[in-house]
């Protein structure tokens, strides 16, 4: 006879531990306050329950999802109802008969003429306009202040001698003073107003020589990092003191004008009549010397209307720039690819050199 096979009874199904091996403690925990490992657990009941967790998953990752895609929806449509609201700019301003100083043209040698010499009082400079500490912002925490620029001098350039001008130094000083001090012909008349740290002589040729600074200023504004900034505005041509009023004026800006200048980052420099000016003496807080901070042919409907991106630039940060900076282009009759009242630019040529 054969032996006997012995049988094994199936052990009973509430015997064996059905819970299921899942790394998500979150989902053990919930598994553990619904079904306890020692009570018998259903194939339906397991099936129930990760059915429910898959649904859960499923839900949270739509939600996600959604705000992800709603998200680039709204910046999509920012960005082009800012291209489509550029047909702002399309309008044209009406003929005009430019009367008025005209900066004149400077040859190469003339611009060669400038470049090169030696300050030999940048400190002083710096220190007359509050700037000795470049690393500090000297642009207020708010809005809705008065600059204080000194208009009742000038800024004049001293060479050594009539012979030696390879160094020299720049004074803040009325026409009478200059003219008695100008006895031996070393004494130039550089820019409107007092100097400022950016009066230097590599300054005036790099504004002489490029007329449009607006895109590269701008380009190295976006660098975080105020090294790199200043290393790439010096790059452009600009002195080291300049090249720090300029840092500070892009910050100002971006903090104060970042979403209308994206809005008309590809707008033309002026618009005749489209756009909300910040210029406008309602929405210009700021003033120089108790004066609105803008000129109103920067606001008004005209050929000389700002963009709503320069008109911005020119309110928040354009009052501490002209005094920290002392020489801008309407200030040294330099020409400009912003169109510019007559009346503003100041008549002064530079053969001196």
């Amino acid at each position: 006879m054969s032996p006997k096979r012995r049988r094994h009874s199936a052990p009973a199904l509430g015997s064996i531990s059905m819970t299921p091996k899942v790394k998500n403690r979150n989902v053990v925990r919930k598994y553990a306050a619904t079904d306890s490992p020692s009570s018998p657990v259903s194939p339906q009941t397991l099936r129930k329950f990760l059915t429910s967790e898959a649904e859960s998953c499923c839900a949270n990752f739509k939600m996600m999802a959604f705000y992800f895609v709603s998200s680039l929806c709204i910046l999509i449509a920012s960005i082009v109802v800012g291209v489509l609201l550029q047909g702002e700019t399309s309008d044209v301003a009406p003929e005009f008969s430019y009367v008025g100083f005209l900066p004149p043209n400077y040859s190469q040698p003339d611009l060669e003429k400038l470049k090169g010499k030696v300050l030999l009082n940048m400190d002083e400079v710096a220190a007359s306009v509050n700037f000795s500490n470049f690393h500090s912002n000297p642009y207020p925490t708010t809005l809705g202040y008065d600059t204080k620029i000194d208009t009742s001098v000038n800024c004049y350039v001293e060479f050594a001698s009539a012979a030696n001008r390879s160094a020299y130094s720049l004074h803040s000083i009325t026409s009478d003073e200059a003219a008695a001090r100008n006895e031996s012909g070393t004494f130039h008349l550089t820019h409107e107003n007092h100097c400022g740290v950016c009066s230097s002589l590599d300054d005036l040729a790099l504004y002489l020589e490029k007329p449009d600074m607006t895109s590269p200023v701008r380009k190295c504004g976006m660098r975080v990092l105020m090294s790199r900034a200043v290393s790439c505005l010096q790059g452009l041509g600009f002195s080291e003191a300049c090249s720090y009023i300029w840092f500070w004026n892009t910050r100002s800006t971006r903090k104060s004008c970042l979403g209308t200048c994206l809005r008309y980052i590809t707008a033309p420099n002026n618009m005749y009549s489209k756009g909300v000016s910040h210029c406008r003496p309602d929405l210009c807080p700021n003033t120089i010397n108790g004066e609105p901070a803008c000129h109103e042919t920067s606001w008004r409907k005209s050929y000389f209307r700002l963009n709503p991106c320069i008109a911005c630039d020119e309110c928040r940060s354009g009052g501490v720039f002209k005094r920290v900076a002392g020489r801008t282009r309407r200030a040294s009759g330099a020409p400009s690819a912003i169109r510019r009242d007559p009346r503003l630019v100041y008549p002064v040529t530079h053969f001196y050199g």
